[in-house]
């Protein structure tokens, strides 16, 4: 949206309009001085009033070609590189200030201190050699008419306007700078976002690599499974007639492997089974370690159909609470496991207990720092198949050690 000529007029810094108006007062002092005392009076020699009166019309043709030229006809035409529209608007203003000087000129002259017949004034020479004769159009009659019509209303205003253009073509030459300047920034922003957009894509890259090798790793670890499955199968067969406990064992131990032998092979897996994996893995651990924890349970509620996750990624969690649950005497340890679905978003809770005096006291302390690798690849994976998606929170008192996964899944 373009200024207003008053905002145009009022062009100055300042905190309001008033102060504009102070600061341009001031300014437009000096030239009323300048031809009232030393222009003016010191070309004519007349009278106090003859002196006023044309040293007021001067001063408001002044300001008003001022004004009109440096804001309109500058901006709109001279700096387009309009030549000739600017000529045209040059002979208009110079055709009204004689205008204006020819009636004034008439009107003052017979006011005047001289003697038009014995010695005349500058004012009456004036009228009678070069404005009566010529008349109105005496710019186009002739050229010393045209010449003292510049001199008496355009000088002072001609030399403000040329302060006005050497200012205006800094004031281009800056702003070009500052744009180029500007521009350059703007190029400098945009390679550095890009050059964080690629950091971005090595790190996302790396993850999916070191996923890829663990996984790999986690492969070439399988040593002939159809092998260990079939001896499991025929120690269950053995058993089950025998020791009915026995041949449970064996059974979720065939579960467990064969879980987590191919559910790897699969990018989302179903959230039941991967409880269910929980639950047998707790189950042999209870058997195992029945001497060592007091107590082992898994609560799961809310509806589990229709979820599916990344495979393998709680049981490093359930893991970590048995490692640092060992610590404790078997009347305090405990692993309590909480899975909760709300509006699609999974809160699994593993709590165990925990000793900090002991674990602080061996020079083992438990932060995000000294974390096993187990820990360390699931904040990995978690970073990566689930980046925004979810929230993973440690607590750590003295005899409780506390972790807390939310993360949105997705349907089936």
């Amino acid at each position: 949206m373009k200024p207003t000529l008053s905002e145009r007029f009022l062009n100055f810094p300042g905190r309001s309009a008033f102060e504009k108006i102070i600061k341009l007062a001031v300014i437009w002092i000096f030239p009323w001085f300048f031809l009232r005392h030393a222009f003016t009076a010191d070309i004519m020699q007349d009278n106090e009033y003859i002196s006023n009166h044309a040293s007021v019309l001067v001063y408001c043709q002044t300001i008003a070609a001022y004004y009109l030229t440096s804001y309109y006809i500058f901006p709109n035409f001279l700096y387009k590189k309009k030549f000739v529209v600017v000529a045209l608007f040059v002979i208009l203003l110079l055709n009204v200030a004689h205008w204006m000087n020819y009636y004034e000129i008439k009107y003052l002259a017979t006011l005047s201190d001289g003697n038009l017949k014995v010695k005349p004034s500058y004012l009456q020479k004036a009228w009678r050699d070069y404005y009566e004769p010529y008349g109105l159009l005496g710019v186009f009659k002739s050229s010393e008419v045209a010449y003292l019509t510049f001199v008496w209303s355009y000088f002072v205003v001609s030399i403000l306007l040329f302060i006005k253009l050497i200012k205006d073509i800094l004031g281009f030459r800056t702003g070009g700078l500052k744009l180029e300047r500007d521009k350059l920034k703007l190029e400098n922003d945009k390679l550095q976002l890009e050059k964080d957009n690629l950091n971005l894509e090595i790190q996302r890259f790396q993850l999916q690599s070191e996923n890829l090798t663990l996984e790999l790793g986690f492969l070439k670890s399988q040593i002939n499974p159809h092998f260990l499955f079939n001896i499991l199968n025929s120690l269950y067969l053995r058993t089950v007639d025998l020791n009915g406990e026995a041949s449970d064992i064996v059974l979720k131990l065939s579960d467990l492997m064969r879980y987590s032998l191919y559910s790897v092979k699969e990018d989302k897996v179903y959230l039941q089974n991967e409880l269910s994996y929980i639950q047998n893995y707790l189950d042999l651990e209870n058997y195992r370690r029945s001497k060592e924890l007091a107590g082992i349970s898994m609560t799961v509620s809310g509806n589990i159909q229709n979820k599916k996750i990344a495979p393998l990624l709680l049981i490093s969690f359930v893991e970590n609470a048995f490692k640092h649950s060992l610590d404790q005497s078997a009347k305090e340890s405990f692993i309590q496991i909480t899975a909760d679905i709300e509006l699609g978003t999974l809160n699994f809770i593993v709590e165990n207990s925990f000793d900090k005096l002991r674990k602080n006291s061996e020079k083992q302390p438990i932060d995000e720092n000294t974390e096993g690798i187990g820990l360390s690849n699931t904040r990995k994976r978690l970073n990566l198949l689930y980046p925004g998606l979810h929230t993973l929170t440690i607590d750590q008192t003295q005899h409780i050690y506390k972790i807390t996964l939310n993360i949105e899944l997705d349907p089936i």
